[in-house]
């Protein structure tokens, strides 16, 4: 089965890669499917109408070859992995580019006959995962938070902070995998999640918390701070996030992780703004 991505409908996917500044959009092409295109797979599918015109060449290709598809009108991601699990599959591999697939596949897969082929590209060869072996059980059991929180088509990257820092601080606080079990709660209050959001900063950038007292974001920003500002080579993009900016920051890592987790949230429930232009 082929999944045919068209994230355009307006989600916050669309609304988030809109957001990002690019230099230039590549111009429309128009092709056929005997053209090799003379621009990067990335440039060209950066323009909305390449993108709508290759998918219904596809389409047209697919149906001829009497081959199954379907068309993702907003998270391509998730429902790839969930057509992979379906029960009615008896063996299944995951054939894509996108190593987010892999963390869906390692997230919510709870059988064993599901792999990831991660195809090669120029020297680098074709790899195939098997979610069950390829981490430690406490970071399987939290990769969707990990990678969510650290910055992922949706949410925002903390500057400085790679993947394996946030993966370090939940084996080093083990009191914090029972708090950041609120991100998958589909029942749960937008303050629960800031909260356990602050929490897991907090101890992110190494500050010591109590079980029942987290210290405001805030002051750890002035101590930070002040302990930077001896260090001629500090940068303020390292400092940690403003209350405010944290508040947005858990919100929209709670909003990515729910439809991964198979619930559907409304963006303006968790501080999404709808517009006439989208998101």
């Amino acid at each position: 089965m082929a999944i045919l991505k068209n994230e355009t409908i307006g989600g916050t996917k669309c609304a988030e890669r809109a957001r990002r500044p690019r230099k230039q959009m590549t111009s429309e092409v128009m092709f056929d499917e005997t053209m090799i295109p003379t621009v990067s797979q990335e440039k060209f599918l950066e323009n909305p109408k390449n993108k709508d015109r290759l998918i219904s060449i596809l389409k047209n290709k697919f149906y001829s070859l009497n081959m199954t598809y379907k068309k993702a009108d907003e998270d391509a991601d998730c429902l790839i992995v969930n057509s992979a699990l379906s029960p009615t599959h008896m063996s299944v591999v995951v054939i894509g580019e996108d190593i987010d697939l892999l963390v869906i596949l390692i997230g919510i897969c709870t059988f064993g006959n599901v792999y990831f082929l991660k195809l090669g590209k120029r020297k680098i060869a074709e790899k195939i995962f098997y979610p069950h072996t390829s981490l430690e059980k406490t970071i399987a059991d939290n990769i969707l938070f990990v990678h969510a929180m650290s910055g992922c088509d949706t949410t925002s990257a903390l500057f400085n902070y790679d993947k394996m820092k946030f993966v370090q601080t939940l084996k080093n606080n083990p009191h914090l995998l029972k708090v950041i079990e609120i991100f998958k709660n589909p029942d749960i209050t937008p303050e629960a999640v800031v909260d356990a959001g602050n929490r897991f900063l907090v101890a992110l950038f190494e500050y010591p918390i109590s079980a029942s007292d987290t210290p405001s974001l805030n002051n750890v920003r002035y101590k930070c701070y002040m302990k930077s500002s001896f260090n001629k080579s500090s940068n303020m993009a390292s400092l940690t996030p403003t209350e405010a900016a944290a508040y947005q920051y858990s919100l929209r890592v709670y909003h990515q992780i729910q439809p991964w987790l198979g619930n559907k949230k409304r963006p303006e429930d968790w501080d999404w703004e709808r517009t006439i232009s989208g998101l």
